[in-house]
């Protein structure tokens, strides 16, 4: 059934203040209805999606302003208020920002306000070279800006660091440790929300609009504290992303969201900002990020950006470097090119044999991408010996435990399980699953991943009684803690499935 839209006529609602002045008129809460709500009071009580316009209209502009500061100040001077409406381009935002002003002065006339905004000359409501925010608002700004102390103007050239995007106060705490929390919270309640220069998004959310984001920049440029600040950002934020990782899960997903556009903010703003061993962090976050969302054309974008900058900053030799070179030879493995994949991890490993140690752990990682590769082209006896060679470096860089090492065993045992040298591969699958036991979380997907393996193994010598609880535990993992419908999921549920299959069939074959 198509959808139905009802809409009420802009006038017919401007005295609306709660749900219930309006919801005898409502259609039945279902899917199929939508109800366009038109209204210019800005502080109606209703849960609805709201959509703003950009510029207002004289009379709409008008009618915000009286309901901001009062019918009768802004009739008694409607001339004036005209020229002030005028002045700021319609723009709601700067209109709200000078009627809050008034608000405060409430002795200071409209010609007042117009007088020290310096915008009585047309000329000046022109954008200021480079700008995006009217010469008008901008001035605006300037107002409320004025009104803050120091403490609070420092609180808002951090919070103009951060992407467009609802910001946690959590991340705004963690760039002004030396300052106490209630403080903050107090900056924050009484100065940047009470003028507006501030929006909440939701509880502990915040977010600033893009014109006072503009205007704070250019704050932020000429303050003595603007390096200290960006690099107390890039901390925070970095840090935040250090949940990223590769398999996703649902709980980390929705724990790092709302992180993505402002690490994506350092690499387009801060990047010459971060040092040498920050360089690659971004980058490698958001190749994760979109890799577990399986958006693999923005991973791309990432992973290739990525190579770019190191070489620039650090050269081919970097260590850096040849791990974002390893990590886009993965990406093209499982995209199916594995020509292009090899030609860049043969590279990889040259200039590591010149550069690192025989024991350094991460050549064993770049030998076990390369034999990776290799096992996907059949290509099996290239493979085994540089499988041996990254776990006996493993062995001798690494803890008993460490989850690196767990990988290697997994993979080695696969190369042996696609060779049918079942003997070989059941202790190496075995071994990874108790370091994956003790390293990692009941319900991590890495550990699904280690018993499909095993069950795959058993399930191949019809050993059926054997594989069934390993794939049981495998989907119980993956149900829990990957996003619903993901491929992985589907993968082992279809050998679950071939497992029962081959079961039956057996049992019908049996005299």
């Amino acid at each position: 059934m198509a959808e139905v839209e009802q809409g009420h006529g802009a006038d017919c609602v401007d005295d609306v203040a709660a749900y219930a002045d309006i919801s005898a008129f409502l259609p039945p809460g279902e899917p199929r209805f939508k109800v366009l709500v038109t209204t210019r009071v800005e502080t109606l009580d209703i849960n609805f999606s709201r959509l703003s316009l950009d510029v207002l209209t004289e009379a709409t502009a008008l009618n915000l302003l009286r309901a901001l500061v009062g019918e009768a100040r802004i009739d008694q001077e409607l001339d004036t208020a005209k020229e002030l409406v005028t002045a700021l381009g319609g723009l709601p935002l700067g209109l709200e920002l000078v009627g809050r002003y008034l608000v405060r002065r409430s002795g200071w006339s409209l010609a007042k306000i117009l007088e020290r905004l310096s915008i009585a000359d047309k000329a000046l409501t022109h954008p200021k070279s480079g700008m995006t925010a009217k010469k008008g608002v901008r001035d605006a700004f300037e107002l409320s800006w004025a009104e803050l102390d120091a403490d609070a103007q420092r609180l808002a050239l951090v919070l103009c660091l951060f992407a467009t995007a609802p910001i946690q106060w959590e991340w705004v705490e963690r760039c002004l440790p030396d300052i106490n929390a209630d403080e903050l919270e107090d900056w924050r309640d009484e100065s940047l929300l009470g003028l507006s220069l501030l929006q909440r998004v939701e509880e502990a959310s915040y977010q600033l609009h893009p014109l006072v984001q503009e205007f704070l920049r250019d704050k932020l440029a000429t303050s003595k504290d603007i390096e200290t600040l960006k690099s107390a950002l890039i901390k925070t934020v970095l840090k935040e992303a250090e949940q990223i990782e590769y398999p996703p899960t649902i709980q980390m997903v929705q724990a790092v969201t709302p992180i993505i556009p402002h690490v994506e903010e350092i690499i387009i703003e801060y990047l010459e900002v971060l040092t040498n061993e920050q360089l690659r962090e971004p980058f490698r976050r958001l190749h994760e990020f979109y890799r577990g969302q399986l958006d693999y054309q923005t991973e791309e974008i990432w992973l290739k950006s990525a190579i770019e900058e190191i070489k620039r900053r650090l050269g081919e030799n970097s260590i850096k470097y040849t791990a974002a070179i390893n990590d886009l030879a993965v990406f093209y493995w499982e995209q199916g090119q594995n020509d292009r994949a090899e030609k860049l991890q043969q590279k990889v490993i040259d200039i590591e044999r010149r550069v690192l140690s025989s024991d350094d752990a991460n050549f064993a990682i770049s030998l076990s991408v390369l034999a990776l590769l290799f096992k996907g082209q059949g290509k099996y006896e290239e493979a085994e010996p540089l499988y041996s060679e990254a776990i006996a470096i493993d062995r001798k860089s690494l803890p008993p435990e460490h989850p690196n090492l767990s990988i290697r065993l997994n993979n080695l045992a696969g190369l042996y399980r696609a060779q049918a040298k079942y003997e070989e591969a059941e202790p190496l699958y075995l071994e990874a699953i108790a370091i994956d036991r003790k390293s990692l979380p009941p319900e991590h997907p890495n550990l699904a991943f280690r018993f499909n393996n095993l069950a795959t193994l058993y399930r191949e010598q019809g050993k059926y009684e054997e594989a069934e609880p390993l794939y049981s535990q495998a989907i119980s993992i993956f149900e829990k803690s990957l996003p619903p419908e993901h491929p992985n999921t589907a993968i082992v549920k279809e050998n679950y499935r071939k497992m029962q299959e081959m079961r039956n069939q057996s049992s019908e074959e049996k005299p």
